[in-house]
């Protein structure tokens, strides 16, 4: 569950093109539960991380966010954003999380914390960056594994979080499925 939780909580920021602005033409552009495998589903969850939260969403940007969820876990996010700002908020996003080293979240009553590292990664669209997410749930580890991308006028970031680490062949078939239907 606290997995659940954690990719909820751990996808920040991005943004996408000038000109398609509305959540609805942003929302059609995501990742839906028929681009993932049998067994997925939408998943309701939501929480807020202390460190390298998303910069605020630019003025005209429209920001959509989408998680998926395969049983009780590995967790999928995706968040988009397309508008005038989107540039500067996804490279104001981008120094928040370099800066950022450790993280915390709570789940229940619980505070958690964990490291932050960068991630070697396949670049995707015309620029991205991945970070890994370590974190200790009393005695499990619970891993995060993020990728922020530009591609076009469009930026996002995916996540995939689950109990241990995350499948890396798993992640990268759904970046590279979000980097193509922007």
């Amino acid at each position: 569950m606290a997995a659940l939780v954690l990719a909820s909580a751990l996808t920040w920021g991005i943004a996408g093109p000038a000109g398609a602005t509305s959540a609805a033409q942003v929302r059609a552009r995501a990742l839906s539960v028929s681009n993932l495998p049998a067994g997925w589903a939408v998943n309701h969850a939501r929480a807020i991380p202390d460190c390298a939260q998303a910069a605020t969403q630019g003025k005209g940007d429209a920001r959509i966010s989408v998680s998926y969820i395969d049983g009780q876990a590995p967790v999928l996010r995706e968040t988009v954003e397309a508008g005038p700002s989107a540039k500067s908020v996804y490279r104001a996003t981008l120094a928040d999380l370099g800066r950022c080293r450790t993280v915390e979240i709570t789940v229940g009553t619980q505070r958690l914390s964990g490291s932050v590292s960068p991630l070697p990664f396949s670049k995707f669209g015309s620029a991205s960056t991945a970070y890994t997410v370590d974190i200790d749930d009393g005695g499990t580890t619970l891993g995060v594994d993020l990728v922020f991308f530009r591609t076009g006028s469009y930026f996002g970031t995916v996540s995939l979080a689950t109990n241990g680490m995350p499948d890396v062949a798993q992640f990268r078939a759904f970046v590279k499925k979000a980097v193509a239907k922007l």
